[in-house]
C-alpha cells in the first residue's frame, strides 16, 4: 500500500510534465509563425516620425559651409505606411541631382533603416540607426564610397533632426574626419 502511495503521486508527475514538454504540433507552430509575422509587419509608434517628414517640401543645401544651393522634396508614406519614400532633385556642385531616399523602421531589428540613391552615382548607400529618447532626432550609420578622393567603405553618419513642423535638417557627417566638425552637407527642409 505505502508502494502504491508513493508511486501514484509519482506516474501522475511524470505524466504531466511529459504532457508539457511535447513539441507544437504544425498548427500550433504556424499560428506562432503568424502571429510574430502580425507583429514585425505592422506599423507602430516609430513609424510616426517617418510620417513627420511627409508633404512637399523646399530644400536649402549647404555643403562644408560654402555654396548654398536649392530644390525640392516630394515625400510620401508607402506601402501600407511602413515606408518613407523621399523624391528630391536640385544641384550638387552645379550638377543636376535626382534622388530616391527610402526610410522604415524594421520592427524585427529595432532599428531604424535607410537606403539612398541617385543620378549621380551608381552605388547603393545604406545605414541603419535610433531615434533619440525625445524623438526628434534619428541618427544612422553606414559607410560609403568617396569616388571623389577615392575612398571605399568610409564611415558616414546621417541624421534627421526635426526643428519644427515645418522645418526639419539632414545632416551627412563624414566619421572619417579628425577631431572637431564632422558636418559636411546640411539640407533645410522647409514645408511648402
Amino acid at each position: 500500500m505505502k508502494l502504491i502511495s508513493i508511486l501514484v503521486p509519482l506516474i501522475v508527475l511524470i505524466s504531466t510534465a511529459a504532457s508539457q514538454n511535447q513539441p507544437d504540433g504544425p498548427g500550433e507552430n504556424l499560428a506562432k509563425m503568424m502571429k510574430r509575422g502580425e507583429t514585425y509587419a505592422t506599423p507602430g509608434a516609430p513609424h510616426h516620425f517617418l510620417k513627420l517628414l511627409s508633404g512637399k517640401w523646399k530644400t536649402a543645401s549647404v555643403m562644408m559651409d560654402i555654396e548654398t544651393q536649392f530644390g525640392s522634396s516630394a515625400n510620401k508614406m508607402i506601402l501600407g505606411d511602413r515606408f518613407l519614400e523621399m523624391n528630391y532633385e536640385g544641384e550638387f556642385l552645379g550638377l543636376d541631382l535626382k534622388g530616391k531616399i527610402t526610410l522604415g523602421y524594421d520592427n524585427y531589428k529595432h532599428k531604424f533603416t535607410v537606403v539612398y540613391i541617385d543620378n549621380l552615382n551608381t552605388s547603393i548607400r545604406t545605414a541603419e540607426g535610433m531615434l533619440n529618447t525625445a524623438g526628434t532626432v534619428l541618427s544612422l550609420w553606414g559607410t560609403m564610397d568617396e569616388w571623389l578622393t577615392d575612398e571605399h567603405d568610409k564611415p558616414v553618419m546621417y541624421r534627421y533632426k526635426i526643428l519644427d513642423q515645418n522645418t526639419f535638417l539632414f545632416e551627412v557627417h563624414d566619421l572619417s574626419l579628425a577631431l572637431g566638425n564632422t558636418r559636411v552637407i546640411e539640407v533645410t527642409y522647409t514645408k511648402q
